[in-house]
């Protein structure tokens, strides 16, 4: 029996030794030494775990006073709790999905659970200046925890205020983002007349421009202002496609033809609050105006025209965003789309089937766009 508790004991402090790195931080000089002192001194005849490790922490380790000392100097115990406060986030995040990354669109990584070091620095400088004494590690994590509850999942206006507060991580990350809209703006662009080389060329600097221009808006503009992570998503979109027809100008001439964005005369900022009646401008007589509202609209599911655009035609609006986004040809569509292989009976057909009605969902959704514009005009009159 008493064999059963002093390895229950070694275990208890096994794995703390091991979940906390002890040793390697610098609480402790001797781990073996550590725990035969603490099995020596520790008599209480009434056993809990709490009990046994607050005497460890505070009789045979003096944990407080390390942190005490410590703090503002061990290096590996400020990227010890950085790892230990990452990994409080991720499980936070494996729990709940942020709402701004589901407004962003984004998957290639977490903003809303986005925690780089710069931001944990600003906790790290709270933890050393805070008079509280700290017993044991628990009541360390726990300090860091509770500031990481307050913040996280983060806001659009906290994702913001790090980017106003040239935050370099939220940079880095913004560059990502808006590389990625680049991608999927243009591929509506469908620059098939240039040379790929041609195209590489407008995508990289219509991405240079956007950034640029984001970064002088949100640190110059104090009146910018998004309601919601779909709002500002809106809002790149929208100077990634201006940015992107600029370039795209350079190599064209006037009278050729775009296929699916016109070139619209705009400044970055001009946007409507209201995205629904921010359409009314666009002249219906104009084929290229018209293309670009519908794939403005198509490329923000959140937009409040999607649905009227789209209901009751979402599978043949699925096969234009599958050719026009992802950029699969007829052949890929059918393989994937419907679960056919080159060779089966119906292969061939439906392939011609899939590439009509490509061409049809475009005349549709053109049809649809002028009925609603029409319907907001007689609203507005």
């Amino acid at each position: 029996m008493i064999n059963d508790q002093l390895f229950l004991k070694r275990e208890i402090l096994q794995k703390e030794e091991e979940r906390h790195r002890l040793t390697y931080l610098g609480v402790i000089d001797n781990f073996e030494k550590a725990v035969d002192t603490m099995l020596f001194q520790y008599n209480e005849s009434c056993f809990t775990k709490t009990g046994f490790l607050d005497y460890f922490y505070t009789k045979v380790v003096g944990y407080s006073n390390f942190i005490a000392t410590q703090k503002t100097s061990n290096i590996k115990l400020k990227m010890h709790l950085f790892y230990f406060s990452n990994m409080y986030l991720k499980r936070k995040k494996d729990k709940m999905q942020a709402l701004l990354d589901k407004e962003l669109a984004y998957n290639k990584i977490s903003i809303g659970y986005f925690f780089p070091l710069d931001v944990f620095e600003e906790y790290y400088a709270l933890f050393c200046s805070c008079s509280r004494i700290f017993n044991t590690p628990t009541f360390v994590n726990e300090f860091f925890q509770e500031y990481i509850d307050n913040q996280y999942p983060l806001s659009i206006q906290q994702y913001l205020q790090y980017l106003r507060k040239n935050i370099s991580s939220f940079w880095s990350v913004t560059c990502s983002y808006v590389k990625e809209i680049i991608e999927i703006a243009a591929r509506h662009l469908l620059f098939v007349s240039l040379p790929k080389e041609q195209t590489d060329l407008i995508k990289d600097a219509a991405w240079s421009d956007t950034y640029e221009i984001l970064q002088n808006k949100l640190q110059t503009d104090n009146t910018l202002f998004f309601k919601s992570g779909t709002d500002f998503r809106n809002y790149v979109v929208q100077i990634c496609n201006y940015r992107l027809q600029n370039q795209r100008l350079k190599y064209t001439s006037k009278e050729e033809s775009i296929e699916l964005y016109p070139y619209l005369e705009l400044e970055e900022d001009e946007q409507s609050d209201n995205l629904e009646s921010s359409w009314l401008d666009i002249d219906i007589h104009n084929s290229y105006e018209v293309a670009y509202a519908i794939s403005i609209i198509l490329l923000n599911s959140e937009h409040p025209l999607y649905k009227k655009l789209t209901q009751g035609i979402e599978d043949k609006v699925d096969i234009l965003l599958r050719k026009v986004i992802e950029g699969q040809s007829y052949n890929h569509i059918v393989e994937a789309k419907y679960n056919l292989l080159p060779g089966s009976s119906n292969f061939v057909k439906t392939v011609t089937k899939t590439r009509k009605e490509y061409e049809r969902v475009r005349k549709t959704l053109q049809e649809r766009f002028i009925n609603i514009k029409k319907e907001q005009e007689k609203c507005h009159i």
